[in-house]
């Protein structure tokens, strides 16, 4: 794809995949938003974001990948569900709340469990990015199952679930802060991102919690 740039005599040559790539990460951007100030719709765009992709994944022989994005979609399915789209008759406002130490204990376990098991699955996955593979696989399982685990306590609408998506996306900044990927850039705008959803939705848990406590 060639852009001319006007009032200039010159050129940018854009591969199509980069293209690809930019929108959909500008997408990813606007799921993490939205999904902050609680917005149903933000489920839909992740779930066109997921299927944009599999092109990506597709393209760079990332098979595994694209399998986990398919867990991804159906639990952004369930998400979507569970913040709105039930039936009238059942619906049941749902309020952020927060995990007990002990449900926080056990889904860190399941964090760290998950990510050795995708770890090694992912490391005899990957076909063109070998630097991605021994030490660095379990890296990404890790970022992985945060995410699997970040989706389903987001759906249920508990607070920790920001600090599984922090993690997740320290991790992968780092990971591709080596220069593994040319949208590195985008995890550590995640990282703040998670952030400040941890703090809005502790902001809102301490709300709801002062009015539920109210004689």
């Amino acid at each position: 794809m060639i852009i001319p740039i006007p009032f200039f005599d010159t050129e940018i040559s854009l591969h199509p995949l980069i293209v690809w790539q930019s929108v959909s990460t500008l997408i990813a951007f606007l799921v993490v938003i939205f999904t902050i100030h609680e917005k149903s719709f933000a489920w839909i765009l992740n779930i066109i974001k997921k299927l944009m992709n599999f092109f990506i994944y597709y393209s760079k022989g990332l098979y595994a990948k694209i399998t986990l994005d398919l867990i991804l979609i159906i639990k952004s399915g369930y998400a979507l569900y569970k913040w709105g789209y039930q039936p009238k008759k059942t619906r049941i406002k749902q309020n952020i709340s927060a995990l007990t130490m002990t449900e926080l204990l056990f889904f860190t376990g399941l964090a760290i469990i998950g990510s050795l098991l995708i770890g090694f699955i992912l490391n005899y996955s990957y076909l063109v990015w070998p630097s991605l593979q021994g030490q660095n696989s379990y890296k990404d399982g890790f970022h992985t199952a945060c995410s699997i685990i970040n989706y389903y306590l987001l759906a249920q609408k508990k607070r920790e679930a920001w600090l599984f998506s922090l993690a997740g996306q320290v991790v992968y900044a780092y990971l591709f802060a080596t220069g593994l990927e040319p949208f590195a850039f985008k995890y550590i705008g995640y990282t703040f991102l998670s952030m400040r959803g941890f703090y809005k939705w502790h902001q809102a848990y301490r709300k709801n919690k002062a009015q539920t406590d109210l004689p």
